[in-house]
């Protein structure tokens, strides 16, 4: 068969990947990782197409050596889904690299927003579109580019509801709440977005404004508000299935991640109260 070129079989790559509905952000981190994984190739006069699993082995070896494990292990995830692709378009006979065992990645615990924190975010805010920003991701769990990307088109502030154009581009309704909804009618105005510059950036940049001038003394980063909407959600008695459609996650598992902080805080809490060894001395 014949060698394709670098550069072709980026772009056929992530024309693939588009057609597979994934979000922008994963598109580019898979193409990150293969052309590092072609450019070393090529400086080892690799064919890429005949690439034995030993190699690909090699390769994310002399990659550990100067990148971190959770980087690594993009890189192995993102041999495999490359290799599907090339399968797919007859470049190669069989997937070598999903030979390659993904190492479990170690979760670290999620250092939560606490409610003082929240409102004093809330209070740091200077315009409507801060205030709409931090009410849509606290009351409606949003991810950061589904606040960025809503239009007037998607607001029904008749309902009180938002259509969210999320991950895997599909569709869902959330219903952030009173205070959220007139956040943003009030930052819309008569304008077509909630947000002039959509870039995920502005956003993350604006939180950290915020963060300094609330006085706040750790990193706040928007998933930190998502996690906040879904621990405070089960906390208060919200079902794991529903909190899956609210977030829109594709599996149950992902929810119940989320759910974990609520039942270790309740389990603590009963340790206390039902404590043998306190009754003992009591």
């Amino acid at each position: 068969m014949p060698r394709m070129k670098r550069g072709s079989a980026v772009d056929g790559f992530v024309f693939w990947l588009k057609t597979q509905g994934l979000a922008q952000a994963t598109i580019k981190n898979y193409t990150t990782q293969v052309r590092a994984w072609l450019q070393w190739c090529e400086e080892a006069h690799i064919n890429p197409q005949t690439a034995t699993t030993v190699l690909m082995m090699n390769w994310l070896g002399f990659y550990s050596t100067t990148h971190l494990p959770s980087t690594v292990r993009l890189a192995t995830i993102t041999l495999r889904v490359y290799y599907d692709y090339l399968k797919s378009v007859k470049a190669v006979k069989r997937n070598a690299a999903r030979d390659i065992g993904v190492k479990k990645q170690i979760t670290r615990p999620v250092a939560a927003l606490q409610v003082h924190e929240v409102k004093q975010l809330i209070g740091a805010c200077e315009t409507l579109q801060d205030r709409a920003m931090l009410l849509l991701m606290i009351g409606g769990g949003l991810r950061r580019s589904e606040v960025l990307n809503i239009t007037r088109e998607d607001v029904d502030f008749e309902h009180g509801t938002i259509r969210i154009f999320g991950k895997g581009s599909k569709w869902r309704e959330v219903a952030p709440g009173t205070m959220a909804m007139e956040a943003v009618k009030m930052a819309m105005g008569w304008r077509p977005r909630v947000f002039d510059n959509t870039h995920p950036d502005s956003l993350r940049r604006r939180l950290a404004y915020l963060t300094e001038k609330a006085g706040i003394d750790k990193r706040v980063h928007p998933h930190m508000f998502r996690y906040y909407f879904a621990t405070t959600f089960c906390e208060q008695g919200g079902g794991i299935d529903l909190l899956q459609t609210i977030l829109g996650h594709s599996s149950l598992e992902m929810s119940m991640y989320y759910s974990r902080a609520g039942r270790e805080k309740r389990a603590l809490a009963a340790q206390v109260r039902y404590n043998p060894a306190d009754a003992l001395m009591a």
